[in-house]
């Protein structure tokens, strides 16, 4: 299994890779730069893909761009971060159609678990090197263990590695948000 804080690293690559920003719905080329005065939990997600490299292996990044709107929240200082070494990975490091079933099962459970009660929110997806990180920030930092039993239980054939830090200016979520 690759180190997390190697995967996790993909964030300092961002302002350094060659992006290309596949789609972009609802949100204006400044609008993810501007701080939202109310800093107000998303109602719905809006999604854009990026497409770049990570010491030379391809990466696909989501980005919850309604996230925006959260950043700079009094509440929502920590990021955890949670990485899935990919089972079946093709040539490029990427999951197979196959596997992209149980990634999905696996980030809708930790969705489910996480963003309850706004507890948390989904802000970044990074595949890259036969791993996929999902990264929140949240309020309640203590509740990702509980998160990671259920997923542990029911994807028993994935290993989970998870990290908690403390990230009030949203730094990780900003290297990709800026990077487009």
């Amino acid at each position: 299994m690759q180190p997390l804080h190697s995967l996790t690293s993909t964030i300092q690559f961002a302002r350094q890779a060659n992006w290309c920003e596949m789609s972009t719905k609802g949100i204006g080329m400044f609008s993810l730069f501007r701080r939202n005065k109310k800093s107000t939990y998303p109602e719905k997600s809006s999604w854009s893909v990026l497409e770049g490299e990570q010491e030379g292996n391809p990466m696909v990044v989501r980005r919850n761009d309604s996230a925006a709107q959260l950043r700079g929240h009094a509440e929502y200082i920590h990021r955890m971060g949670i990485a899935v070494p990919l089972l079946n990975p093709d040539a490029n490091g990427f999951p197979s159609s196959q596997e992209m079933n149980a990634l999905d099962g696996i980030e809708d459970l930790l969705v489910g678990k996480l963003e309850a009660h706004r507890a948390s929110l989904l802000v970044l997806v990074i595949t890259t090197s036969a791993m996929r990180e999902f990264i929140f920030y949240t309020k309640s930092p203590g509740q990702i263990e509980a998160a990671i039993t259920k997923a542990r239980q029911e994807f028993a054939e994935y290993e989970f590695d998870f990290y908690v830090e403390p990230d009030a200016e949203w730094d990780s979520y900003n290297d990709f948000a800026e990077s487009s």
